[in-house]
């Protein structure tokens, strides 16, 4: 799954412009994270999710996030956790920092597990939390970690599907963070 480059490049303008303005009005954003913002970029006919993540300062750091990414990935659907398809994409940019995107399709917001618990009986709310925390445990390690947030999971029938997959949470054999958490924290303004 990806966007059309000029499409995505377009987009990552008026996100640039849109923070440095604080004027979001010419996007359509889905949601607002601790780090990032998740817009729709309209390619090929189609709507993609689009989640941007901080720059990186060089292509090589992009390049060790995005392995990262991709070995997260692998291993929570090894471990029995549906993930949402997810490709990242990269801008290089003229200064020689690198910008990556998250890559989704748009699904229903009406599915997002926070949303359908909302409408839930007590029943269906237990039966829905019980199956996230199950797909948590069949995943989580003293070497992987998953986000449990309800509105990082999307309900698919009787399942669950983790919706962001960005924040890889792997460790090494010493116990040490293999993302540089510096790059997330970075893009946080100071207290």
């Amino acid at each position: 799954m990806s966007v059309n480059p000029a499409d995505l490049q377009a987009l990552d303008a008026e996100m640039t412009r849109a923070f440095a303005t604080g004027d979001a009005s010419r996007l359509e954003v889905l949601g607002y994270g601790e780090i990032t913002t998740v817009v729709v970029c309209t390619s090929g006919g189609r709507q993609y999710a689009c989640k941007r993540l901080p720059t990186f300062a060089a292509v090589q750091p992009a390049e060790r996030y995005a392995a990262l990414f991709d070995e997260y990935v692998t291993t929570l659907t090894t471990s029995g956790v549906r993930v949402v398809p997810s490709s990242l994409q990269r801008l290089a940019r003229d200064d020689g920092t690198v910008v990556l995107y998250c890559v989704q399709p748009v699904l229903p917001a009406r599915q997002l597990a926070a949303r359908v618990i909302e409408r839930s009986n007590d029943a269906q709310a237990l039966r829905l939390f019980e199956t996230v925390l199950d797909r948590i445990l069949a995943a989580v390690s003293p070497r992987v970690g998953v986000d449990g947030q309800l509105s990082n999971w999307m309900v698919d029938g009787d399942d669950v599907l983790l919706l962001d997959v960005t924040t890889p949470m792997l460790k090494d054999a010493a116990g040490r963070d293999r993302l540089d958490t510096g790059l997330f924290l970075a893009a946080v303004p100071p207290p």
